[in-house]
């Protein structure tokens, strides 16, 4: 038989998983996979080891996932203007747009 779009979705992100890419990008991971899988998956990306970017609209997922740094991409686009391109300690340091701690704060 052929596989449902979840079932497509599990078997390619194992498959990504047994590479040990050293950068993840995640878009919507959680579209079409079944609920009963999600505890799984954040497993797994909470035994990762590389850098992870990850696009979620499913907090009650994110929220299992461990997140060691957030950067917040509307505070940044603020500080800069249309074209520049920012450089340096400049997108660094606490008074930065980095944010650091367990989850984002509107997930808390």
């Amino acid at each position: 038989g052929s596989l449902s779009e979840g079932q497509k979705g599990l078997v390619m992100f194992a498959r990504i998983v047994l590479q040990r890419p050293g950068i993840l990008i995640l878009d919507e991971p959680t579209n079409h996979i079944n609920f009963r899988h999600l505890p799984v998956i954040a497993e797994a990306l909470n035994k990762y080891e590389g850098v992870m970017i990850l696009v979620s609209h499913a907090p009650e997922f994110v929220k299992k996932i461990r997140i060691d740094e957030i950067l917040d991409l509307a505070a940044l686009a603020k500080k800069f203007s249309p074209g520049e391109v920012p450089k340096g300690p400049e997108i660094e340091g606490p008074g930065g747009p980095w944010s650091y701690g367990n989850q984002a704060p509107e997930l808390q």
